[in-house]
């Protein structure tokens, strides 16, 4: 049970850290729409 617990954590941790610059890209660009509205 922990074992499988500590790999659904791991594969969550690199989950995030692949989709970071993702949602990073996504605020940048809804900053900017608002900038320019």
């Amino acid at each position: 049970m922990p074992q499988r617990q500590t790999r659904a954590k791991v594969s969550a941790d690199q989950l995030s850290t692949r989709f970071a610059p993702l949602t990073r890209a996504l605020a940048a660009a809804r900053t900017h729409m608002r900038r320019a509205t």
